[in-house]
């Protein structure tokens, strides 16, 4: 027996596209704040900054589709739902991530080595960059909540897209100010710049394993199998647990359990153990959204 429902509840579904569509205002702003000011400032990592910022948006927008894509109901052409979808677009979004540090990476390195970049940056690059960090800083903790309260991957994926702008633009305000206040150091600059690429690459690359993972159905961790497993046990009529094999669909965690009962029981009655299993499960794990309980008879009685 299986239950499956991959829908997610109407209001954690629209809280969720309403904090992507505040992330969505919120970068196109920053872009434009930050550009500017990078440009007019002569400040090469606020520029690179912005770039982080484009990508922001970018995976903003496939978040969006994605998400909501992710959480309509199953049909006949998709009978357990179109969560991976979710998958797809978190590792999307990683993609984007590495290739952005990249490119701002090869700029900066270009800037610094043939020395096409030779002014000190001005004092309104500096007031950019505190204005991005304090506004990340707040997006990421909306985020962060929204996306641990639905359990939604891809959101949790942007939350950290979020705190990395931050910190990026963290490392640039350093380098801004640095080279601001001591202009002879206007090279910590395209340095911040290259530092602040290798933290987007990491990023990105963590999103796209973890996304990667969950689709190719990478098992729950260790304990959360063990959890299960005990879990079961607490049934009375169940006398033994095995070959428990779970696998996570999206940010859910599929479950095929069999389960030793007493062989003398009737069909009824194993049905019966078998719905009182998976109701169980469903309730005792949040993650858990659908359950396929194997009825075998006890050999050893």
């Amino acid at each position: 027996m299986s239950t499956t429902d991959m829908s997610l509840p109407e209001k954690k579904f629209q809280s969720g596209l309403n904090v992507t569509r505040l992330s969505l205002i919120v970068n196109f702003f920053l872009i434009i704040i930050k550009a500017s000011a990078g440009i007019t400032g002569n400040s090469f990592a606020l520029v690179s900054d912005a770039m982080h910022s484009a990508s922001d948006l970018i995976t903003d927008f496939g978040c969006y589709i994605g998400f909501s894509l992710a959480s309509k109901p199953k049909d006949s052409d998709h009978p357990y739902g179109h969560g991976k979808i979710e998958n797809y677009t978190a590792h999307l979004m990683g993609l984007v991530l590495m290739t952005v540090g990249l490119l701002i990476g090869f700029a900066s390195a270009w800037s610094l080595l043939y020395r096409t970049h030779v002014n000190a940056p001005r004092g309104v690059a500096l007031v950019a960059a505190s204005i991005s960090i304090v506004t990340k800083e707040i997006l990421y903790h909306i985020t962060i909540k929204t996306g641990q309260s639905i359990n939604s991957q891809s959101l949790i994926a942007n939350a950290w897209h979020h705190r990395s702008d931050a910190l990026t633009s963290v490392a640039a305000l350093f380098g801004v100010g640095c080279a601001f206040f001591m202009p002879a150091l206007h090279v910590l600059d395209e340095i911040i710049s290259i530092l602040i690429a290798s933290v987007v690459i990491y990023i990105g690359f963590s999103i796209t394993s973890k996304a990667f993972k969950d689709i190719i159905d990478t098992a729950p961790p260790k304990e959360i199998c063990s959890q299960i497993k005990n879990m079961i046990r607490t049934i009375s009529q169940v006398r033994d647990v095995h070959d428990l094999r779970a696998r996570y669909y999206s940010s859910c965690i599929f479950l095929d359990v069999h389960i030793t009962v007493d062989p003398e029981i009737s069909v009824f009655q194993g049905h019966a153990i078998a719905k009182q299993v998976e109701k169980k499960l469903l309730n005792g794990f949040e993650e858990v959204m659908d359950v396929t309980v194997h009825v075998d008879p006890d050999k050893t009685a």
